[in-house]
């Protein structure tokens, strides 16, 4: 339970990091590690309700990438991408989307989505250009009773963006991994 500790810590970082000046400041300091919430992840991981990708730097968890769930729009979601603020920016989510479109590839997907709230600058900037999406999308997010505009980033060229991805971190992704 403590590993899942870990990653719940490391989205509420995020979260606070991408969304300080979009989401209100008691909505990002309600963001704490439950009980609940870690019980809740911790039966998606060990259920297998979803793919779970964690990088480890030093022994440490620095981010995590959560996929599976298709959409009306693709055949395969990345639900979330989080990399802990004081790690962005080291190729890590590209290097998790690298691995995890990698596995869908092999799993028979041909199109991908990620989506983000519209105003995340950052995420739209990667998602967007740095991955170079086929579409992007509009739609909207609820977080506690508050509607948020969103962007649905489209990959319709898994290979091609699996090439992007592949030349950007400079690695080469192998579907191969322990379950």
């Amino acid at each position: 339970m403590e590993d899942v500790a870990d990653i719940e810590s490391v989205r509420i970082a995020a979260w606070r990091a991408a969304y300080q000046e979009i989401l209100p400041a008691t909505v990002l300091a309600g963001l704490t590690t439950t009980p609940e919430r870690v019980a809740l992840l911790s039966e998606r991981i060990t259920e297998r309700k979803a793919r779970f990708l964690v990088a480890i730097l030093d022994g440490v968890n620095v981010g995590h990438l959560v996929s599976g769930v298709p959409q009306e729009f693709s055949d395969h979601q990345i639900g979330a991408l989080y990399v802990s603020p004081f790690h962005q920016g080291r190729r890590i989510g590209p290097t998790l989307v690298g691995q995890d479109i990698a596995l869908a590839i092999q799993e028979g997907a041909s199109s991908a989505s990620i989506w983000s709230l519209e105003k995340n600058d950052r995420a739209a900037r990667l998602y967007g250009e740095t991955f170079g999406a086929d579409e992007v999308l509009s739609g909207t997010y609820d977080i506690e009773g508050t509607t948020y505009p969103t962007l649905g980033f489209i990959y319709r060229d898994l290979p091609g963006l699996l090439q992007r991805l592949e030349t950007l971190t400079q690695r080469t992704y192998s579907p191969h991994l322990e379950p």
